[in-house]
């Protein structure tokens, strides 16, 4: 790691002492002390946003993304969020902070040019076929995880896009990873907006609306650009009354999809597309010269190869995946040299993730136009940096190492081509958002905190447990435990389930219910009279009572009968359990919930795990054998007999 940058965790040993001093100094003035928590409250929170900082990085091989190229030992100043200089032998402005790269590689942040992340509640608003009025921006989630994970990847801009479920979605939003910022603060003030169209399969498979074909998308399209033109004249011939007939004219209403539709028709909000198939990337790029705008990017876009002329003509950009083909039938054509085929006559082309996990690893995307076409290095860094920037038009602010720009900058630990490179910062507007070494000791706490979290609650479940066997019934509990049921009906004949139970000190009773011949779980809940043996119980699933039963207990066994919620007057199923365990007061690991395969591994003798978790250790830091099954026969067979279930 970089010897001379100071790790800053968001918690050190030192910040927890001062802020314990000021909480007993305001204590003792009577004032209430208020925890300070991080955002987002969870793993890698932050408590404070980073410090915009005035650096020097110095002797490093310097990826510009511009027409400098790549600069060998090479220095980079960065001051109040801005790219100041790049270049050699650079002075240090006074309170600058100097790091010695030593070798090491910077490029500028890389941009995913289509991206889902961090979208709350779904991504498609597909019950019409039109809904520009929609917006990603309304729903932002700043708190995903993804957000950390793609800064550690070297990720540092987005553009979040809808759906492709009908032919046009809804409006982009382009933003920033300021991860542990609010969801206002993401957007990237300046971007022009978007909005998502798509053609092909997804637009045509739901068969409860128009278009349902391709040749309705088609139609559709142009459709909707009539009824904005037209919507667009009315609103110019209301405006253009003299003020005394405006008053007493009632104006146009208004279409908030149609609004968006005219800033297409503007050149104010330029479409990011889904497509494969060259014949509908055609039938858009002259859809949109008809009506005189430009098609932002084609999304995808795996058949741009056969059309690549078509597409520089028409100058859209095309944000493609780099080796993705045959998972549907209209990517059979796709080929991975998709991208330096249409580089080549002239399209300006980026590759993209459309995926959480892809976007953490955009580096090697890049590579792959090296790979597959021969595209020179610094060129093919391009498709991840300056080229979606130019796409989304914000490489006036971003996507490359330039005086001007803002300090959106990435350290990595060797080429940023390979495979073995590691991002060991992500800084965005001279902000230092992901260090690994931070990232290391902020892993450790959150590892700690579960293994403590976990501990403890095995602790409390303990306790509980112990309470409640000395209650019931004189310290023994008819139960609690796993149940071998079989129910028996006129229609179905047989189901047999596997039910854990779980009797609670004040007599409730809740489980699960496993269903292993139809492959579906409900929920139990019901009460035990403890004078009469006589349990009670509803069965649910998905939140829908099925059935109700009355059960007498004896020993080991239970009988009764169950009613049908569907049909209450009609007859009822017979039923009749064993017990296969011990009560679950006597294991407090185990709880109703976990289901019938693992309740059946703990009492076929599988101990280790529990001791582990009840150790203290982290269950997630096992290796394989820690558990020891590996040795357990009576495991094994368990196992296999529930399979065989």
């Amino acid at each position: 790691m970089i010897e001379t940058i100071d790790a800053q965790p968001v918690e050190t040993a030192e910040a927890d002492e001062e802020a314990s001093e000021d909480a007993e100094e305001e204590s003792e003035g009577g004032e209430i002390e208020f925890a300070r928590l991080p955002v987002p409250l969870g793993a890698f929170g932050r408590a404070q946003q980073p410090e915009m900082e005035t650096v020097l990085f110095r002797n490093g091989r310097i990826w510009t993304s511009a027409d400098a190229g790549i600069l060998e030992d090479a220095d980079l100043l960065i001051s109040d969020g801005r790219i100041v200089a790049v270049g050699r032998d650079l002075e240090a402005p006074e309170g600058a902070r100097i790091f010695e790269l030593e070798g090491r590689e910077v490029t500028a942040g890389l941009i995913d040019c289509h991206s889902h992340t961090g979208i709350d509640g779904g991504v498609n608003e597909g019950g019409q076929n039109n809904t520009a009025e929609v917006r990603i921006g309304d729903v932002l989630d700043p708190d995903d995880i993804n957000w950390y994970r793609q800064l550690a990847g070297g990720l540092t801009a987005a553009n979040q896009l809808h759906g492709s479920a009908n032919p046009i979605g809804g409006q982009n939003a382009v933003v920033k990873l300021r991860w542990g910022a609010p969801a206002e603060a993401m957007h990237l003030q300046g971007a022009k907006p978007g909005i998502k169209f798509a053609l092909g399969e997804n637009v045509v498979r739901p068969t409860n609306r128009y278009p349902d074909t391709r040749m309705g998308v088609a139609a559709f399209l142009e459709n909707a650009f009539v009824a904005a033109s037209e919507y667009r004249e009315a609103m110019e011939r209301y405006e253009a009354l003299p003020r005394e007939e405006r008053e007493r004219t009632m104006p146009p209403r208004r279409d908030l999809e149609l609004d968006t539709l005219i800033e297409i028709l503007d050149g104010d909000r330029i479409i990011h597309c889904h497509s494969y198939r060259q014949d509908e990337i055609l039938m858009l790029l002259r859809t949109a010269e008809r009506w005189g705008f430009t098609i932002g990017t084609l999304q995808h876009i795996l058949e741009g190869y056969k059309v690549a002329d078509q597409i520089a003509a028409h100058g859209a950009g095309a944000s493609s995946f780099s080796d993705w083909w045959a998972y549907k039938m209209e990517v059979m054509d796709a080929i991975p040299y998709n991208g330096a085929l249409m580089t080549d006559v002239g399209v300006l082309v980026s590759f993209n993730s459309d995926s959480n996990e892809l976007a953490r690893r955009m580096n090697t995307e890049a590579s792959k136009a090296v790979r597959y076409g021969g595209v020179e290095p610094h060129e093919a860094w391009k498709f991840v940096t300056i080229n979606p920037a130019k796409q989304l038009r914000i490489d006036d602010r971003t996507g490359s190492i330039e005086p001007g720009k803002d300090a959106d900058i990435v350290i990595w630990s060797g080429d940023p081509l390979s495979t073995f490179t590691r991002c060991e910062q992500t800084w965005i507007d001279g902000r230092r958002y992901f260090d690994m070494d931070e990232d290391l000791i902020a892993a450790g706490k959150t590892r700690s905190d579960r293994a403590e979290i976990l501990s403890g609650l095995v602790a409390e479940k303990a306790r509980k447990a112990s309470t409640m066997k000395g209650a019931v019934m004189n310290g023994k509990d008819p139960v609690s435990g796993n149940w071998d049921v079989v129910t028996v009906t006129q229609r179905m004949g047989e189901m047999p389930m596997t039910v854990v139970l779980e009797l609670s000190e004040g007599g409730s009773v809740t489980g699960v219910a496993d269903l292993s011949m139809m492959e579906m779980e409900g929920n139990l809940n019901g009460s035990f009279d403890a004078a009469k043996s006589t349990l009670t119980l509803e069965l649910t699933m998905q939140g829908q009572m099925i059935s109700e039963m009355t059960l007498k207990i004896t020993g080991d066994s239970m009988s009764g009968k169950a009613e049908s919620a569907f049909m209450p007057d009609g007859p009822g199923a017979t039923v009749t359990g064993t017990r296969t365990s011990s009560p679950q007061v006597e294991d407090p690991v185990m709880t109703s919930g976990r289901g019938g395969l693992l309740a059946r591994m703990r009492y076929a003798g599988e101990e280790r795990l529990y001791e582990i978790i009840r150790s203290g250790y982290d269950p997630a830091e096992m290796k394989a054998g820690d558990c020891g099954c590996g040795i357990n026969n009576d495991t094994r067979d368990a196992i296999a007999r529930e399979a065989g279930r």
